[in-house]
């Protein structure tokens, strides 16, 4: 089990960052507009109301449930790795992906966002590519190509050995 390079963990997290804020700025974007229209504010502030819902949800799913039970996110799947557990080499599971996901969100609200910042570079510089949260939860981000491959084939391909040749009867046989 090798854990993934920096490289593949930023992009991922870049394709999540994507998924999570295009829908939602598209949202905003057709919203704006409409909440200084006098005759359409409702429909922005529904737009708007819509896509604040849509970040704080699709965030939730992405990165707690999904990541929790699957090991990955849209990001990290598409790259094919996955974040596991050192002592189990399964996924975090929901309860600690939460875990994970809210010390995410309070220290960096707690430190004005520096905290994400150190975390996301902190990977290029640890042994095992560790954001500082991994850390803290015995945690690594894998490439899955080689998790995920057998060590030995599933089925053997060779066939049995024959049977060894019957032997004469020996010499001191009484029944002969």
């Amino acid at each position: 089990m090798k854990p993934c390079n920096y490289g593949k963990r930023a992009l991922a997290y870049i394709i999540d960052v994507l998924f999570l804020i295009v829908p939602g700025i598209a949202l905003a974007l057709i919203g704006t507009p409409l909440l200084f229209a006098d005759s359409s504010r409702g429909a922005g502030f529904a737009f708007l109301f819509i896509a604040a819902i849509w970040w704080m949800l699709a965030d939730f799913a992405n990165h707690v449930i999904k990541q929790g039970v699957s090991g990955q996110t849209i990001g990290k799947r598409s790259l094919k790795i996955k974040l596991i557990r050192i002592d189990t080499g399964k996924p975090l599971g929901v309860g600690l992906a939460f875990v994970r996901w809210l010390i995410i969100v309070v220290f960096s609200f707690m430190t004005g966002g520096l905290y994400i910042l150190v975390d996301l570079i902190a990977p290029a510089f640890t042994e095992k590519n560790q954001r500082i949260t991994d850390k803290m939860l015995s945690s690594v981000v894998v490439d899955t190509v080689d998790y995920d491959r057998p060590t030995q084939p599933v089925f053997q391909t060779t066939t049995p050995p024959p049977p060894p040749p019957l032997q004469p009867p020996s010499v001191n046989d009484p029944f002969s």
